[in-house]
């Protein structure tokens, strides 16, 4: 999606503000970034921003007004289950258009967009430059229209001029498209399904309350929009089982697992998720004094790790995984699987096709198990430590160690804290975390993301703090200090 760029509508003195607004903006920012690690450009409207991507050379523009957020969904790649930037990338790729989004219409009898998510065709807007449309109070000629089922608008067979009062804003991208004779179509269910829409106008609305909080307690439709009660109890669910959360399976990939290191690691420090420590010591090496030290801040996923250390032969992972959720019943253990799935709704054969996709990464099931067999042979500790808090101890641990190797996965960029941190927290947190480790064991190589979701690998902790020091994030334009991307 290189030629596709984002913008964002936002007020200009809300930025960095704590405030409603303000936090807003951050959460669309934020969780923009769990899918797309391009630039964003900024504007307090519609028009301005458009003027700004004209002067680029990007194709296409996805417009989102603060408080627009979309949904993170994890799915098994088999399903075949179309996301949010799945769908955007089939509508660039398979519909010819000048501008879509959700058609908004009343009885002025010229229909309007809903302008919280829209998706513009920057080579048509070049050469009309239009503007958005806003509400008038007098009578326009306007291309005519056929509104068709499933809110689709034509250009009408008949030709000529309608003389309406148009009423709802994004009318003047409507009457252009036509003026093209492009239809104007909503976003497929796909995307419609992977949003939020968390503004809300009434001053009844009671999602202030909860913004940058975190209430164990139930949450009530009475005061919120039905986004903002989706999007909290989503929310609400990762926070509530933060602290005994288990993943099995990594989500991520291992494409940034080349090799690295022209000695065998030495000491492993990795969180207790999946098998990518297993991929980390395949792909660098490992000696007669190797170690590894899990750190995590969910307990119950270091006791699993020690469990499938110490008992599991790297043999029908699956049937092992039932030992485990028998061992670690849920909802006291929280099994991070895909989208809505939780033990008691989880069909087994998604667990044995998932575990079959893992297998063949690793060039089958006897590759798996030579290599998983090797890596449980070393000596390995366990470690409780919350790395956005008091990281002192396995600082402590790895200081001074030779031919050490960190990972810590996405821990900067979780929806606990994204939720409960505000950027500058994030950013600060994290890079108060590579100046530590780069003073503890300047030599250590490093992998993870960072407070942008953006990859970290290749370097030491040294080399990437001080390219860190003089190539600073910000919320629009972020780092890119890693060999190869991979989306956490």
């Amino acid at each position: 999606m290189e030629d596709l760029i984002f913008g964002l509508i936002s007020s200009p003195d809300k930025i960095g503000a704590n405030n409603h607004a303000g936090v807003l903006r951050e959460l669309t920012l934020t969780w923009l970034r769990y899918g797309y690690q391009g630039s964003v450009i900024e504007a307090s409207n519609i028009d301005d921003l458009l003027q700004k991507v004209s002067e680029t050379s990007y194709s296409f523009c996805l417009i989102q007004t603060e408080g627009h957020v979309i949904d993170e969904k994890w799915h098994p790649a088999y399903w075949n289950t179309e996301g949010f930037y799945d769908g955007i990338w089939r509508l660039i790729r398979e519909k010819d258009f000048f501008i879509i989004g959700e058609i908004e219409n009343n009885n002025s009898g010229y229909p309007g967009l809903k302008t919280d998510c829209l998706l513009v065709n920057m080579n048509y807007f070049r050469l009309a430059k239009p503007k958005l449309g806003n509400p008038q109070l007098s009578v326009r000629e306007l291309n005519p229209f056929k509104l068709a089922p499933g809110h689709t608008i034509y250009p009408a067979p008949k030709g000529g001029k309608v003389k309406l009062v148009p009423q709802i804003n994004g009318w003047n991208f409507i009457n252009t498209s036509l003026g093209f004779g492009l239809p104007v179509q909503g976003f497929s269910s796909s995307v419609n399904t992977s949003r939020f829409n968390l503004k809300a106008d009434t001053h009844q609305n009671n999602f202030t309350s909860f913004l940058r909080k975190y209430d164990s307690t139930a949450i009530s439709e009475k005061g919120l929009t039905e986004s903002q009660f989706k999007f909290l109890n989503k929310i609400k669910i990762q926070l509530d089982n933060s602290r005994n959360s288990v993943f099995l399976w990594n989500i991520e990939s291992y494409d940034d697992l080349t090799p690295n290191s022209e000695h065998p690691i030495g000491t492993l420090f990795s969180v207790a998720s999946g098998f990518k420590p297993v991929r980390i010591i395949e792909s660098n090496g490992c000696g007669a004094k190797t170690k590894v030290v899990y750190f995590d801040y969910s307990k119950k996923a270091l006791e699993i790790r020690k469990l499938l250390v110490e008992e599991w032969d790297g043999k029908d992972f699956p049937h092992f995984v039932k030992h485990i959720m028998k061992l670690f019943p849920y909802p006291s253990t929280h099994y991070q699987l895909w989208e809505g799935i939780t033990p008691e709704n989880i069909n087994w054969r998604d667990v044995e096709l998932v575990w079959e996709q893992e297998l063949n990464k690793w060039g089958g099931a006897k590759a798996f198990q030579d290599s998983w067999l090797e890596y449980r042979a070393l000596p390995h500790e366990y470690m409780h430590c919350n790395l956005l808090a008091d990281k002192k101890e396995l600082l402590a641990r790895i200081s001074s160690l030779d031919d050490t190797y960190i990972w810590w996965s996405n821990a900067f960029f979780t929806v606990y804290s994204n939720w409960l941190f505000s950027y500058d927290e994030r950013r600060q947190l994290f890079e108060k975390w590579i100046e530590s480790l780069a003073i503890a064991n300047p030599t250590c190589l490093v992998n993870g993301s960072d407070h942008n979701n953006s990859s970290v690998n290749g370097l030491t902790a040294s080399e990437y703090f001080n390219s860190l020091r003089v190539s600073p994030a910000n919320e629009l334009v972020i780092n890119k200090l890693h060999q190869y991307s991979i989306r956490y």
